[in-house]
């Protein structure tokens, strides 16, 4: 099978990136737009340091050195194809003849050198925002609100925080705050996520940036693609678009070393009894969910491609589609044994590939002598520049064999592949490790959540690599602190709009929030009590010498006999009220009287109906007197 040229139509190139990194700039800069920090690349809610550390070198998951040879000198292979070895051939059982003798002469070196680095705008990101946008861009953010819009549209409630739409910045905030959850309860007993809105066990920018109701309801709500009516309907449209544009985002803006690995990766989702998804493989016992394939680079574990798998068995498409973006360029590639045969290396190699990879037990290519009877690391040739590597320790290769197709001499291969085979694994914990479902309820599993978690992740995982490798960024960085700013970085807009827009907000939140900001205290409260010295000249207040009830006063009830004019009203042609003040007896409507309870004044009021000689007279005479 080639290669189809329609598998490249949606990446961005090289050229592209290059003409939009301004744009992109641009958008980066209007989203920074009002941030705390002068220096974008420090942490929002750390103080600018005058003195800055030195950058240190990239920390690689592995180098050459650990499986390179040294150069080979062009005399030494003339020498090595004069001398005479004995020639022992060995058949497999699908006829393949394998020989310790070469069929041609070695290669000096044919080893390319591409090194792990970001493309376009990717090379310069100063901050992890900058990072995260590059996989998680404008486009997939707006769909995520106008999907998330459409469902609380669907299901909208009586409560106030169910009522709201959202908006971007609140889209983003709440990213933020599950990227923060993934970092504080990340134990492997997280203990519920309320705790994190609590006074004692939580932290202040949860409770400042939304109430955990909202965080909660936003996270049923949200969705990734629009409502699908129609009668083609896959589980995956629910989630598979956003899917996509990630994945394109990932090939876009980074470019691979010189080696790779693909392997399979269980997305557990047997908790959901409504998933329609139950792949399982080898790797991972006891897991039925989605079956994703992934190529990772060896040296940095940055995730390059990766496809949903639709069958249970591997197929041969599935490594033509992840390799699609660095054939002809003599990468090396490494399969694990459910891919690895002697039919797709050959197609590989065709494509300009090195391929190595083990090979399953059942695999025909394989003499049984070779197989059963090898107790020390031996190499066999056969055609078309296959090698086979034979007595290999069980840690290495499950059947003690390797297959290599095409691969250069200054590779030793054994230990590439024991190098290389366990970096999709490493992957997979890494990027898992501070993993945004920690932020579900739960009572709450759905499979689509899980699956947009998960995306979540990757995208976090890959802005990491890509702002250490950044010439601007931090190449010693850890994980958790880049997940950190980035939570923080995501939550400061939605911050600044609470505090500056909300005027209902308390006091002691606004507070919160000028802290977090690191805005002045002082000023807030300043204006603050402003505001409050405003509000009460206009809707008035009780003066502190007249709060407190006179002694020998006794409050009447405040409902008069007969119906009176309110001596507070201009008009004397308007309804008459019964109500009256409790202290004076005057008549006085709603508008113009203060009232307050028994709890509040202390007093305990009797309910009379007829009223005292002596109050009729004072009534009177205060009637008569304000006449």
């Amino acid at each position: 099978m080639s290669f189809d040229d329609s598998i490249l139509a949606n990446i961005k190139t090289q050229q592209d990136s290059d003409e939009d990194e301004d744009c992109a700039t641009e958008t980066f800069m209007e989203v920074l737009d009002g941030f705390v920090c002068g220096d974008r690349s420090m942490d929002p809610l750390l103080g600018n340091e005058d003195e800055k550390s030195e950058k240190k070198e990239f920390n690689w998951m592995c180098s050459g050195g650990d499986f390179l040879k040294p150069y080979i000198d062009e005399q030494d292979i003339i020498e090595c194809s004069k001398s005479k070895v004995p020639r022992v051939e060995l058949r497999g059982s699908n006829g393949m003849v394998w020989s310790k003798v070469p069929p041609t002469p070695p290669i000096a070196d044919d080893l390319p050198d591409n090194p792990s680095c970001g493309k376009g705008p990717a090379k310069n990101v100063s901050n992890p925002l900058e990072a995260w946008h590059l996989f998680i861009d404008g486009p997939m953010l707006n769909q995520l609100v106008k999907s998330t819009n459409e469902m609380i549209k669907a299901v909208r409630k009586k409560e106030s925080h169910q009522k709201r739409l959202t908006d971007m910045t609140e889209m983003r905030a709440w990213l933020g705050l599950n990227y923060l959850c993934g970092v504080l309860r990340n134990s492997a007993h997280p203990g519920p996520t309320e705790e994190l809105w609590t006074l004692e066990l939580g932290n202040a920018i949860f409770r400042a940036t939304m109430s955990y109701k909202r965080f909660e309801y936003l996270g049923e709500c949200v969705r990734s693609v629009e409502q699908n009516d129609g009668d083609a309907y896959h589980p995956l449209d629910d989630i598979g678009d956003f899917w996509e544009k990630l994945v394109i985002n990932c090939r876009s803006y980074y470019s691979p070393s010189d080696f790779s690995m693909i392997d399979e990766y269980i997305l557990d989702l047997s908790m959901d009894p409504q998933s329609p998804f139950d792949h399982t493989i080898p790797a991972c016992p006891g897991r039925r969910g989605i079956r994703f394939v992934t190529m990772c680079d060896a040296k940095t574990s940055y995730i390059c491609n990766a496809i949903v798998a639709s069958h249970q068995d591997p197929l041969d498409e599935e490594v033509y589609q992840l390799v699609s973006d660095i054939k002809s360029s003599r990468r090396c590639i490494c399969l694990n044994e459910r891919y690895s045969s002697i039919g797709l290396m050959q197609k590989l190699k065709q494509c300009q590939l090195q391929v190595v990879g083990s090979l399953a037990n059942t695999a025909n290519e394989i003499p049984t002598e070779i197989y059963n009877q090898l107790t020390n690391q031996q190499v066999w040739y056969s055609k078309n520049d296959t090698t086979l590597i034979g007595g290999l320790d069980p840690s290495v290769s499950p059947t003690t064999c390797l297959l290599t197709n095409g691969l250069s001499t200054r590779i030793n291969a054994a230990k590439l592949f024991e190098t290389v085979k366990g970096c999709n694994a490493k992957a997979y914990e890494q990027f898992r490790r501070f993993s945004t479902r920690h932020a579900r309820s739960r009572y709450r599993y759905i499979w689509s959540l899980e699956f947009f978690y998960f995306i979540l992740d990757i995208s976090a995982f890959n802005s990491w690599i890509v702002y250490r490798l950044s010439e601007k960024g931090d190449a010693d960085i850890e994980q958790r602190d880049f997940q950190r700013q980035l939570g923080l970085y995501l939550t400061q807009q939605q911050l600044k709009q609470r505090i500056h827009m909300n005027i209902k907000l308390p006091l002691p939140l606004k507070l919160q929030i000028a802290e977090v900001l690191g805005e002045n205290v002082e000023s807030l409260l300043s204006s603050a009590s402003k505001v409050s010295i405003e509000t009460s000249k206009l809707t008035g207040s009780i003066p502190n010498e007249k709060a407190l009830i006179p002694e020998g006063i006794t409050l009447q009830t405040r409902e008069n006999e007969n119906r009176k004019r309110c001596r507070g009203c201009k008009s004397r042609n308007g309804s008459k009220i019964k109500t009256r003040c409790q202290q004076c007896l005057l008549p006085y409507c709603m508008r113009h009287m203060i009232t307050r309870c028994g709890a509040c004044t202390g007093y305990e009021l009797k309910q009379t109906d007829d009223l005292s000689k002596s109050e009729e007279e004072l009534a009177g005479d205060l009637d008569a007197s304000l006449d």
